[in-house]
């Protein structure tokens, strides 16, 4: 008896993983953006080894993301750093720009901040971010194209200055990406900041903010990570260069396509 009750917990748990009930009580017609921070090794993989690579698809990272375009149609946006301890961004070559500009439908990238940090950069100078903003824009310019720019960013931690924020929306930065958790995001007040986790957008200054819904590496189920929020117009799902495990990579993937099975259109902007 107990064997049997264990047995039909486990397939209970994967029809769960599979999402293969709710069909009928989820909406369509909702839109999802999906994105990757800190990425940077991709980057470097390309930097030192371009010669081994011919194409930006041969190199794993990208091959996986065009694994994942190809499959299900999805768009991904990647937020980086201007430099790290093994890469800087300038120093990417240019040879692959014109397959970069050939799939700039899907795959864009944005200013993550100017380097990894194991703390809040509350301490950066405003002279100092706006130069390496400015720098990110550049180089994606020429090593991609203008097209693969994103306009929707996710700043690391979630934090940017007034100032900061203002150089944004005035250099073509339209929404910001806010945290999956109940933080102060950017430089929100505190009654905008909670208007934002409980209505999941809000207009402020300017620009739109977007709640991030679903964080893959805390994320279990995705059917129902998605069923939870299914009152969304906007679903905000990501996760991190660095976390993308074989595990991740398969619920990133399996998050993915119950998107696509759901009718969801995949937004970069």
């Amino acid at each position: 008896m107990r064997k049997r009750f264990f047995i039909c917990v486990f397939v209970l748990l994967l029809l769960l993983w599979g999402g293969y009930f709710f069909h009928p009580f989820l909406h369509t017609g909702r839109v999802a953006h999906i994105s990757i921070d800190d990425v940077s090794k991709c980057f470097n993989n390309l930097c030192e080894d371009s010669m081994k690579y011919e194409s930006i698809f041969e190199e794993p990272f990208f091959s996986y993301l065009k694994e994942l375009h190809d499959d299900f149609n999805c768009t991904l946006t990647c937020y980086c750093f201007e430099k790290d301890c093994d890469y800087n961004i300038s120093k990417m070559p240019s040879k692959y720009a014109r397959e970069f500009t050939e799939n700039s439908d899907w795959l864009k990238f944005g200013f993550h901040g100017i380097k990894p940090s194991s703390h809040k950069p509350n301490n950066v100078k405003y002279s100092e971010f706006t130069t390496a903003f400015s720098n990110f824009q550049k180089e994606v310019g020429r090593f991609a194209s203008c097209h693969n720019i994103a306009t929707m960013l996710r700043l690391d931690y979630f934090y940017a200055t007034p100032g900061e924020v203002l150089f944004l929306r005035n250099n073509g930065v339209r929404t910001l990406l806010s945290a999956d958790d109940d933080r102060r995001n950017y430089y929100l007040p505190y009654q905008k900041n909670r208007q934002l986790i409980n209505e999941n957008s809000i207009h402020y200054d300017g620009l739109k903010y977007l709640r991030t819904n679903i964080r893959i590496e805390n994320t279990d189920f995705p059917y129902l990570n998605i069923l939870r929020n299914r009152e969304r117009d906007t679903l905000v799902i990501f996760t991190h260069e660095w976390k993308l495990d074989r595990i991740n990579k398969y619920k990133l993937r399996r998050m993915i396509k119950i998107l696509k099975e759901q009718n969801y259109k995949f937004i970069s902007e």
